[in-house]
This record gives structure tokens, C-alpha cells and sequence, in this order.
């Protein structure tokens, strides 16, 4: 299944915002948050860095993480 940010983003709430980063050209913010590796995904509440995930996810295992640290 994969990475599937595209279909997580179809029934993502209104609230969530998706930002794609390389993070090979924008090392400052890789370094920011201490990335370990990529790929990572990142959710942030109000600026703050809630929890960083490692590893491939699938768009229900994203929406999975939305509804735990945002609430459905």
C-alpha cells in the first residue's frame, strides 16, 4: 500500500495541512526536528512537534494517527 499521502488527503480534516519536504534541500529543517531518517512524518499543534513517525505509512494508518493526537 504504501506512502499514500494523496488518498490520506482526501478525507484528512479540514484543520490538517500537509507540507511535502526534501529534506536533502532543506536540511534546516530536518535538523530542526532531529530527523533520523525519511521518511518521517511529522505532527505539529500550534508550531509545537507532537510526535515524529518513522517509516512507510498507508493513508488509514495516517488517518489512524490523526484521529490519536487530534481527535476525530
Amino acid at each position: 500500500m504504501g506512502w499514500n499521502i494523496k488518498e490520506y488527503s482526501k478525507n484528512k480534516r479540514d484543520d490538517v495541512t500537509i507540507y511535502k519536504v526534501n529534506v536533502g534541500k532543506e536540511m534546516n529543517i530536518a535538523s530542526h526536528f532531529d530527523l533520523l531518517g525519511v521518511p518521517a512524518i511529522a505532527f505539529l499543534k500550534d508550531g509545537k512537534l507532537i510526535i515524529l513517525e518513522y517509516g512507510i505509512k498507508n493513508a488509514k494508518t495516517l488517518k489512524e494517527l490523526e484521529e490519536e493526537y487530534f481527535g476525530k
